[in-house]
């Protein structure tokens, strides 16, 4: 989809121009391989997904480099069993 919304603007007319649209085609790859990492840094999950979370649950989710709940047993866990 991308490809067709951006060829007219970068001047590829017709399916016959390979070399454009292979070009385009890896500047899109790369740019939302980039985009994915600096979202992913940030966040658990994607947009689309917290999305369908939110609306499934009605809750939003921690950030990425928060410590949940499930990844750590409460203090009062821990205390008891160093006794």
């Amino acid at each position: 989809m991308l490809i067709l919304g951006l060829a007219p603007l970068v001047g590829i007319d017709a399916l016959d121009d390979a070399p454009a649209v292979a070009i385009l085609a890896v500047g899109i790859v790369i740019f939302e391989s980039v985009a994915s990492a600096a979202w992913l840094r940030r966040f658990r999950y994607g947009p689309i997904e917290g999305l369908w979370r939110w609306a499934t649950w009605g809750r939003t989710e921690a950030h990425a480099g928060s410590i949940t709940s499930r990844s750590r047993p409460p203090a009062e866990t821990r205390d008891a069993r160093t006794r």
